[in-house]
């Protein structure tokens, strides 16, 4: 009974060291598949393969003002510099916001020059004496 048990692990390790040594030697080139160490270099030199790249650091790029691009200057995944610009907006939603706020401060205006005139003639109507304080 020890001496099968012993010729079946001596024959279990065998086969095992076996197949090993056919899957090492093969490095999978049966499947049409080639495997290389890893390499450390810049991400200059074109790279075929499939998956997900995830970035390292991440940008936000956002504008102060609303509006529609009308021209864009860079590319995905392209380096910039601080204060290179990206992209044109186009300015009808600020000539829009402009020209509202300038409606805006004329009809504040013209409400000023209202309660000024009303006061003004309150004030004339009570010097005369025909109106109370």
């Amino acid at each position: 009974m020890k001496k099968l048990l012993l010729i079946l692990v001596v024959l279990g390790f065998l086969t095992a060291g076996v197949a090993y040594w056919i899957s090492a030697s093969s490095n999978g080139g049966e499947n049409g598949y080639s495997y290389e160490g890893v390499k450390y270099d810049s991400l200059s030199e074109v790279v075929s393969a499939t998956g997900i790249v995830i970035p390292k650091e991440v940008a936000v790029v956002f504008c102060k003002v609303p509006g529609t691009v009308e021209e864009i200057y860079g590319k995905v995944g392209q380096r910039v510099e601080k204060g290179q610009p990206l992209f044109k907006v186009g300015s009808e939603m600020v000539k829009h916001k402009l020209a509202k706020a300038k409606a805006g401060r004329e009809k504040a205006k013209d409400y000023q020059d209202a309660a000024k005139t009303g006061w003004g003639r309150m004030k004339e109507v009570v010097n005369k004496g025909y109106g109370s304080e």
